[in-house]
């Protein structure tokens, strides 16, 4: 039998779990998110559980969990993950999991590791440099890989654009703040944008039908959408940038419309013109789950040597 890892994405509302067996995904889980630090625990254990079919983890090297919002690798906690119940105080939800498991466990920022699955996906078809990846679903964040380094900043907070404020005057997010990206364009709010209660698919199938409130808010969305790719390709310029979440999944107006105002825009100077390739632009393909990856992926190096960090030097994040 192979190396066995397991990655571990906790998404707003879903949670996919995968083993992998010298880097191959052999098996899939994924099952609802429960929220709150106890809700997040149990949902990752039933997660793992369900993927290993009642077997010993006995012959599984290392377990990655991805979440969102604060996260500190070296200490094993989160916090500040609004969209999971998560406050201020740091929780260790490392050690939580490795009592509950018996595997030591790694854990990232959700979008960060997608990020490093991204960025191996991408080397395995040609050589790449430097990569953003972009999720927009229940919550919205973005992750870069340069010369091989994960960026984290400071805080552990790089890339949480869906918390820039953009309209003050806008819905108020689930952060607390008044207008954030978030609020405007996340799957949560245009779904409720478009009517109480509604998913955000509602939305886009009343544009196609040409509703004209309904083509109003998704355009509306696809300049929001288009606005952080700017500012992703001005603030990093990356040789790729590639979105995916669940939102561009399941309505693919979204980045349509986004490609409208990109394509207008970089025609409105040079400058533009040079930052705003489309041909560094794509969509993440269906069925590859990059978070259950990078995850695995960063556990995998952490239990083999400590070279995960910014100051890591190589091509390997």
């Amino acid at each position: 039998m192979g190396r066995r890892v397991i990655g571990v994405d906790v998404g707003g509302t879903k949670t996919k779990a995968q083993l992998f067996e010298d880097e191959t995904a052999i098996a899939t889980r994924t099952i609802p998110t429960v929220p709150g630090p106890d809700g997040v625990v149990t949902t990752c254990t039933s997660a793992i559980e369900s993927l290993l079919d009642g077997t010993s983890t006995g012959d599984v090297v290392a377990v990655g969990v991805g979440l969102p919002g604060e996260v500190d690798p070296a200490s094993g906690t989160v916090r500040h993950a609004v969209n999971l119940g998560f406050d201020a105080t740091p929780y260790p939800i490392s050690k939580v999991l490795e009592r509950r498991i018996g595997v030591p466990v790694t854990v990232e920022n959700d979008v960060r590791a997608a990020t490093v699955g991204v960025y191996q996906w991408l080397r395995a078809d040609r050589p790449v440099d430097s990569a953003v990846y972009l999720a927009i679903g229940t919550g919205i964040s973005a992750g870069f890989v340069d010369r091989g380094r994960l960026v984290r900043g400071h805080r552990g907070m790089a890339g949480e654009i869906g918390h820039v404020i953009v309209d003050e005057r806008g819905p108020r997010c689930r952060c607390g703040a008044q207008g954030c990206l978030e609020a405007v364009l996340g799957g949560w709010a245009l779904g409720a944008a478009w009517q109480e209660g509604a998913p955000p698919e509602a939305l886009f199938t009343a544009a196609d039908q040409g509703d004209p409130e309904a083509v109003a808010l998704a355009d509306r969305a696809g300049r929001y959408l288009a606005q952080a790719i700017q500012w992703l390709l001005a603030g990093f310029d990356p040789q790729q940038i590639v979105i995916g979440g669940g939102l561009i999944q399941n309505c693919p107006g979204l980045l349509q419309r986004a490609h409208l105002h990109l394509r207008r825009w970089s025609g409105s100077s040079q400058l533009h013109h040079a930052s705003l390739d489309l041909s560094r632009i794509s969509a993440l393909p269906p069925g590859l789950a990059p978070g259950a990856w990078g995850a695995a992926f960063l556990a995998d190096r952490e239990r083999s040597a400590d070279c995960t960090t910014d100051d890591t030097e190589g091509e390997q994040p």
